[in-house]
């Protein structure tokens, strides 16, 4: 509080107030990364700090749930955030010179929830809630009706604080009881003497959680109910009213369908003090410890013994330890207890506090928890909190249906709280069906991946990838990897990594590293962090815009091994090829993947077409079914025959129909003619146009056609065989690139027309289909 280092009232009331508290470091609450929000660097100086924490505990919470807010854009997301300072208008509305038309949305508390909602283009509820110390468990409670209500299909909620002027500070010293001396909480402790204030802030994302169990989410807990409710007229406008805090406990219990018995900890509102302490006590003896047996006691805590209370952000503080608490299995001790407050009648309550760390003792068989908070002004909150357990798989006895019954069940009364950390695990990503032909393809391939190698020397591949809005960006995001990932150790889960990395927000400059070790991503990402391109280093930047564009190769892609290790590594896309493979047996009397298997194999004209499809195929089902999907899709030559099923406008079945009877009439033309006849491809470095006068100057060129316009300065040509050799040599001597291609036929010329009408007769009967993303065509 710098600025009012030369107001002598201010310094003198200050000085006699005690000054120890939950502080953030002046750089936490000054420095903002402006450009990544989108924000002009003037607009920012006007910004409440406030806003900016909500904007990034936000984004991190997101980050951290792996649900990408790009993702999130334009849906009905809701946003409920509490602060009750106004600190920062203070510094506006003290200097007439920082009047600007960024201040009036700048210091507006309102804005808090609004400049989240408007930053990430979330659609749902946007409200800014003040209850003072109950407020961010108010948030909650609203985010809880929002989702149940369906006005919101996922909630960000929470709180933020920060003593941006000391105007609250001198109010609660000249109370003379209010601030600790020492600037600690004594929660239910027989020396409580009062509260030391704090900075901070903390965001949950909520969705509804028969959502967030279909989407495969990391689910660390569920919020079973909650009730907000007032003191009304009580002893004082700031005095705790015994019988509201009991009836909001009663309500939150009812509300969650929990039996206040059986819940094992409170993390209470705990602010240390010598009246509200005993009364809080009292209402939780009356409300938990009325039946429950003596060594059963409630466990009690407060959060605000290792942070300092703040206030407007307390409940998030107090949620948070009891969410990370039954994840870990442990309640963490609450400090500075000397022993038990006298005014509290500990025994007959049924309360026992947690004075070190203990394991959660799950009385229930479930862990169960409650989160308290009380505002000065009379608003009471309380959250019901239960440990997520997943349900078992319950397969239906035929000849009963209680299996089914115990198994049913509305859950969308429940929230999910998913902000999550990475553990490994994917999530339910497929249908029954797609989980069942994963199970049927690992097992037959058991055999094969016990006893087969990979291409990758030691550990499989890893792709790691990374992204920013910018490529300075990009690149500083990949030193910053690197530097963390050097500090690991080797027995560090590498897929881990590439999950957690492949699920957050990408920026449109991006960059992906590949490698086996390490070491070798390390020095893979410390390339890509230089701006030095090389083998397993990749780098890109997107124009501005939406949506990814997928791109489907021609004829030639082909090699010996492809697709074997995928098929072999990973069960889901092997499940998606087997089912290829069914339709291409059926239409064509062989399968692709016994040749993927064969190192020996030579393809041929007809199952090398076949087998691009039937990979491209595969890839598409298993990228929709992680959750990814074009926004365009286009295809080379054969390549649109894929692509026109990952957009939707083919059927699989007719898809598998085109590419086997299209590769078969071609494979059939080349194996009628010799060698000396049959057709051949190649890519010079000439225009369209350039071929076309090169060929018209050059009779013994007569028999060439342009068949692909490859580049403006490149061009596919075909012809016989002789011929296109010929032309290959002359280019050459002419100093220009030019290569032959590893095809037997000449696709795309004259040579082919033969076929048109055959295939038009073999194919009639397709039914397109309406496109589901925009598909361009490379054919001419």
């Amino acid at each position: 509080w710098s600025e009012w280092a030369g107001d002598a009232y201010v310094q003198q009331v200050l000085a006699e107030a005690p000054d120890n508290g939950g502080w953030l470091e002046d750089a936490e609450v000054r420095d903002f990364d402006a450009e990544f929000f989108g924000m002009s660097p003037r607009e920012a100086e006007m910004v409440d700090p406030q806003q900016r924490l909500a904007l990034e505990l936000t984004w991190e919470a997101l980050e951290n749930a792996h649900l990408p807010a790009s993702d999130l854009k334009g849906r009905e997301v809701g946003v409920f955030i509490g602060s009750s300072s106004s600190d920062f208008q203070v510094f506006l509305t003290a200097d007439s010179a920082a009047a600007s038309p960024y201040a009036v949305t700048g210091a507006s508390n309102s804005i808090i929830s609004n400049r989240v909602s408007y930053t990430f283009d979330f659609r749902g509820p946007s409200m800014t809630l003040d209850t003072a110390c109950s407020t961010s468990l108010v948030t909650i409670h609203e985010a809880v009706n929002s989702l149940r209500l369906h006005e919101s299909d996922l909630a960000v909620a929470g709180g933020v604080n920060m003593m941006l002027a000391p105007a609250a500070t001198m109010g609660f010293a000249k109370t003379g009881a209010a601030l600790s001396p020492d600037g600690k909480i004594k929660a239910f402790s027989s020396d409580a003497n009062g509260i030391c204030r704090a900075e901070g802030g903390g965001v949950f994302v909520l969705k509804r959680l028969s959502e967030a169990e279909r989407d495969g989410d990391q689910i660390l807990a569920v919020i079973k109910g909650s009730a907000v409710n007032s003191d009304g007229r009580s002893n004082g406008m700031t005095a705790p009213n015994p019988d509201a805090q009991v009836s909001v406990l009663r309500q939150a219990y009812a509300d969650a369908g929990v039996n206040p018995r059986e819940v094992d900890y409170i993390e209470a509102h705990g602010t240390g003090t010598i009246l509200g302490d005993p009364i809080e006590a009292t209402a939780l003896g009356q409300v938990l410890g009325r039946g429950r047996d003596a060594d059963k006691p409630t466990l009690l805590g407060s959060a605000k013994t290792n942070f300092g209370h703040m206030e407007s952000a307390a409940g998030a503080v107090g949620l948070a330890k009891v969410v990370l608490g039954m994840n870990k299995d442990s309640l963490p001790a609450t400090l500075n207890f000397a022993g038990p407050n006298p005014y509290i009648d500990f025994e007959t309550a049924r309360l026992s506090v947690v004075t070190e760390n203990t394991p959660w003792p799950r009385y229930s068989g479930r862990a169960l928890a409650g989160v308290s908070g009380f505002g000065f002004g009379g608003t009471n909150a309380h959250v019901v909190v239960a440990e997520y357990q997943p349900k078992p798989v319950v397969v239906p006895d035929t000849g009963t249906s209680a299996d089914g019954d115990a198994a049913a069940g509305d859950t969308t009364a429940d929230a999910a709280v998913v902000v999550a950390t990475d553990d490994g695990a994917t999530g339910d990503v497929a249908t029954d069906d797609v989980a069942r032909s994963v199970t049927d393809a690992v097992a037959r391939n058991a055999e094969v991946l016990a006893t087969t190698g990979t291409s990758a020397p030691g550990a499989p591949a890893t792709v790691l990838v990374v992204s920013g809005s910018l490529p300075s960006r990009r690149k500083a995001t990949a030193g910053q990897i690197a530097d963390w990932l050097e500090a690991q150790d080797d027995d560090l889960d590498l897929g881990a990594v590439a999950r957690t990395l492949a699920t957050r927000n990408h920026g449109r400059s991006r960059g992906a590293v590949v490698g086996h070790t390490r070491a070798e991503l390390v020095a893979g990402l410390r390339a890509l962090a230089a701006g030095d391109p090389g083998p397993g280093v990749f780098s890109a930047d997107a124009p501005a815009g939406t949506g990814d564009v997928w791109v489907f190769a021609g004829f030639g892609a082909q090699h010996r091994k492809m697709a074997k290790e995928l098929y072999l590594s990973n069960p889901l896309f092997a499940s998606y090829l087997d089912a290829v493979d069914e339709l291409i047996d059926f239409e064509a009397g062989y399968r692709m993947a016994e040749m993927f298997l064969d190192d020996e194999i030579t393809y041929g004209v007809e199952n090398a077409q076949v087998g691009i499809f039937a990979i491209q195929v595969a890839l598409v089902d298993t990228l929709k079914a992680l959750g990814a999907n074009p926004e365009a899709v286009i295809g080379h030559s054969m390549g649109e025959v894929a692509a026109a099923y990952a957009t939707g406008g083919l059927s699989l079945e007719d898809a598998v129909r085109v590419i086997c009877v299209r590769s078969r009439l071609m494979g059939d033309a080349e194996q009628q003619v010799s060698d000396e006849d049959a057709g051949a491809m190649a890519l010079v470095e000439y225009s369209a146009d350039e071929v076309t006068t090169i060929i018209a100057e050059n009779p013994q060129f007569a028999s060439i056609e342009p068949a692909v316009y490859a580049a403006p300065t490149h061009t596919t040509v075909g012809g016989r065989a002789k011929p296109v050799a010929e032309f290959v040599a002359w280019v050459e001597e002419q100093g220009k690139f030019a290569r032959q291609l590893q095809v037997r036929g000449a696709g795309h010329t004259s040579d082919v027309d033969m076929l048109l009408g055959e295939l038009a007769a073999e194919i009639a009967g397709l039914a397109p289909r309406p496109l589901t993303a925009a598909l361009f065509s490379s054919v001419d």
